[in-house]
């Protein structure tokens, strides 16, 4: 109910989105469903884009929808959604260039437009994410098909894709409470009206939440976001953005693009540069002040002290440091009443000690994703875990666990792990997108497009056989345990 109260405070034309109107796109088909009930003909209400400013008169249904501010530290020299509208209680990717595209961002990233094999990737990883992290993902609703093309100059490659649409309900970024700094900078009316945004939002959502209702949610957030950041490490599943703009003030993750499976715990470089698990948090401290820093400008300096603010951020390093244990202590196949009571019992000691060191080991090896070495050889020291003779760098943590499971445990613990130590190499960014791509020109002979069937299932396929947890977690409240920041979604 609270979240509710919140994505109506933000989105709203009145703390200075930009208004945007869109036009019906009559031929749009419906290539995926997250409910799977999709035909080659489905009808969708979703199926929008921008009116295009060169014609002079617009034929069909119209309707007016709002390109969102947002700002933070990932979105370049943008000034929010760059190709994303609100209509109603939705959020369509894909219906144009908006005005926020900075005149600097590269052309491969302004077109306005979404592609299949980039929302087909969003819907496998928001599946899989949804499933198996403690606080999920935002879903994708559908996958539409335009009946677009766009071609590229060269050298990108391909050289045309399917233009679609990619439909996800609404929720509200931590980054929708930051200025975008980077936009425009030169233009000071562009920066006044940043500038506005940021304080119309705060106080909007202070007077409909109250401001310390507002500021606990916010409080609550980031312990939420310690918790995926320390699950996707663990379980080698890399969101490979983690920034405020690409998650949602309750914790779900969205936005995959540079999401990948890993082959193990490596420091690896999903993009341009290595991500070590020794700076992972560091994310999260620099939003932590950013939002801070705004809140008390604008609704007052005693919500937001500095003293607490750094305070907050070493409570939430310690978050993440807990979870990072107990994770590691789930994938070695302990039951979750058993890992968590040593996270915060008298032998939580020991047990960091343990995982430290099968990590610290793990992380002198560096990947780079960028490169075409094979993954599947990278070694994974934690698959063989309970075999007779494990790794030197397990030896530890295997001398630490014994004793807790027992022989009555050992079994389970086991098949748990056995389970949850496999790798994903379906989901390796490389390989996913070449798969994609591939498969697209088997179905239509050429990247020109791809039937419902073909689409609905490669999705759902590669979601069931992705997936390592035995149920949700919003089914399983050990899951996600209070020291970790709160109850499950």
């Amino acid at each position: 109910m609270m979240f509710d109260r919140l994505i109506q405070a933000v989105f709203n034309e009145e703390v200075g989105h930009v208004p945007v109107q869109l036009e019906e796109i009559p031929s749009a088909r419906v290539l995926y469903r997250s409910e799977g009930d999709v035909s080659a003909l489905a009808s969708t209400s979703h199926a929008w884009r921008l009116v295009r400013p060169e014609r002079v008169a617009v034929s069909g249904k119209t309707a007016p929808g709002l390109a969102d501010r947002y700002g933070g530290s990932g979105i370049g020299r943008n000034g929010g959604s760059g190709r994303n509208a609100v209509i109603g209680q939705v959020q369509i990717k894909g219906v144009g260039r908006t005005t926020l595209v900075s005149p600097e961002t590269p052309a491969s990233h302004a077109s306005g437009g979404a592609y299949l094999e980039e929302c087909i990737r969003e819907a496998i990883f928001s599946g899989v994410v949804a499933h198996d992290f403690p606080y999920g993902a935002v879903p994708v609703h559908e996958i539409v098909d335009t009946g677009e093309c766009q071609w590229w100059p060269a050298p990108i490659q391909p050289a045309q894709e399917r233009r679609v649409l990619l439909v996800r309900p609404l929720f509200v970024r931590p980054a929708h409470f930051e200025r975008a700094l980077g936009f425009d900078l030169p233009r000071r009316q562009q920066a006044r009206e940043d500038h506005d945004r940021v304080a119309a939002v705060l106080e909007r959502s202070a007077s409909i939440l109250g401001a310390d209702a507002f500021v606990a949610l916010l409080d609550s957030f980031w312990p939420k976001w310690a918790h995926q950041l320390a699950y996707g490490f663990v379980h080698r599943l890399s969101h490979g953005n983690d920034t405020s703009s690409n998650i949602s003030v309750d914790g779900r993750l969205l936005d995959f693009g540079a999401a990948s499976a890993l082959p193990s715990w490596a420091n690896t470089a999903s993009s341009y540069f290595h991500d070590p698990v020794a700076t992972r948090f560091d994310c999260i401290a620099q939003a932590i002040r950013s939002t801070s820093y705004y809140i008390g400008r604008h609704l007052g300096w005693h919500l937001q002290r500095p003293a607490d603010v750094e305070g907050k951020i070493e409570r939430c390093a310690e978050a993440f440091r807990r979870a990072l244990v107990f994770e590691v202590l789930r994938l070695a196949g302990l039951p979750d009443p058993m890992a968590f009571d040593v996270v915060t019992g008298p032998r939580r000691g020991a047990a960091v000690v343990a995982v430290r060191a099968a990590i610290e080991d793990a992380q002198r090896v560096r990947l780079d994703l960028l490169e075409p070495a094979p993954m599947e050889c990278v070694d994974w020291p934690m698959a063989k875990l309970w075999e007779r003779e494990p790794p030197d760098s397990l030896r530890l943590l295997r001398r630490f666990l014994q004793p807790l499971i027992g022989r009555a445990l050992r079994e389970d613990c086991r098949q748990t792990h056995a389970r949850l130590s496999r790798t994903r190499p379906e989901l390796f960014k490389p390989h996913l997108r070449q798969s994609i791509f591939q498969a697209i020109d088997r179905e239509n002979d050429g990247r020109l497009g791809a039937t419902a069937s073909f689409v609905q299932a490669f999705v759902d396929g590669h979601v069931a056989r992705s997936r390592r947890e035995q149920a949700p977690a919003a089914a399983d409240p050990m899951r996600v345990i209070p020291s970790f920041g709160g109850s499950a979604r």
